[in-house]
């Protein structure tokens, strides 16, 4: 048997080095595998993120163009009708991070979004042939006069474009002149919410939560945001949320409850909104977004009374406030576009 009492005790301890060193290294790799795949997933995040905040941006007008392989010259957009447009951004609102990249032999589409504060969004979408599904990421950004920004966003995935994309494709089909009973906002009457249209009960009308629920189960085709109050001689533009937008917004009002009014006042944003009932009248509401919360919200119907103003007009007041949470995250993209209509118009 061997006698290891002669071996040196610096030998001994620097014979373990090497694993020591190993181990360090694996440590190493692991963190940094960790950091990558954190990265790749924010990316991911936020290409959807962007896909959907364009959808959410009040677009004015929308395009789309299939890009041939090898073209030689930039092909025309193919202008969209309001209602494909809004069928096309309800796809565009629910876009989702994903894992996978587009297949191989994925043809090319790109989209191009008039947005209400002078500026053009261009998007690029590629999918199989023949598929619903598509990988759509933003390109770029180019404000009035401005010079294009460039955007390197990872393509997120977007279900429900199948049909408009064959029809660029083949040139056949009725999905780019497809007709949806969609809100104009020129043509929904403005009513109460003790308006016959909505039959609330006594008990439904009683607070300005009860209202909201009982307003929303009665049908909804869109809800609308706007950063002032519009008047005849100065209009504010509204972005609409509809798809995804409009049924997260609406899941939150079963959530709404009745709260004190804010005294004096509450530090935060402001806003006047619309719920676009499917029997085409609209209700009047105002919104506030606390900076202490938010995510949330404190709406109040606005509504007119018969005791005129000084001028002989019927004036308005606003009910007691529900808050409802949840509501400040959805509308704030779509309140953040129409905020920039305001600030262009200034």
């Amino acid at each position: 048997m061997p006698d290891n009492s002669d071996v040196p005790v610096s030998e001994s301890k620097f014979s373990k080095f090497p694993f020591r060193f190993v181990g360090l290294i694996l440590i190493a790799a692991a963190v940094l595998l960790h950091v990558r795949q954190s990265s790749e997933q924010r990316n991911r995040e936020l290409g959807a993120a962007k896909v959907r905040q364009s959808a959410a941006a009040g677009v004015l007008g929308l395009g789309l163009r299939a890009v041939p392989d090898g073209a030689s010259h930039e092909p025309i957009f193919e202008p969209c009708s309001r209602e494909v447009a809004s069928n096309i951004l309800a796809c565009l609102s629910a876009a989702a991070p994903t894992r996978d990249a587009p297949p191989d032999g994925a043809k090319t589409y790109d989209l191009f979004l008039l947005l209400p504060d002078r500026a053009r969004a261009f998007l690029r979408a590629q999918r199989a042939p023949g598929d619903d599904s598509a990988f759509v990421a933003l390109r770029s950004v180019q404000r009035s006069g401005a010079s294009p920004v460039e955007l390197d966003c990872v393509p997120a995935v977007v279900e429900g474009l199948g049909a408009i994309f064959d029809e660029l494709d083949t040139g056949e089909g009725g999905a780019l002149r497809k007709t949806v009973e969609l809100p104009n906002l020129e043509h929904w009457k403005s009513v109460s919410r003790d308006a016959p249209e909505f039959s609330l009960s006594p008990e439904e009308r009683s607070s300005t939560a009860s209202s909201l629920r009982a307003v929303i189960a009665k049908g909804v085709a869109a809800i609308g945001v706007s950063s002032g109050r519009s008047t005849p001689d100065s209009p504010v533009a509204m972005s609409l949320l509809v798809g995804q937008a409009l049924s997260d917004a609406l899941a939150t009002f079963a959530n709404a409850e009745d709260v004190d009014n804010p005294s004096p006042t509450i530090d935060g944003r402001g806003c006047s909104a619309a719920i676009f009932a499917t029997d085409k009248v609209r209700l009047a509401l105002m919104v506030a977004i606390p900076d202490e919360s938010p995510n949330d919200a404190l709406v109040g119907f606005i509504e007119t009374t018969d005791n005129g103003g000084p001028d002989g007009r019927p004036s308005a007041t606003v009910s007691p406030p529900a808050r409802v949470p949840g509501l400040g995250a959805v509308i704030a993209p779509a309140l953040d576009a129409a905020g920039k209509v305001a600030g262009a118009a200034e």
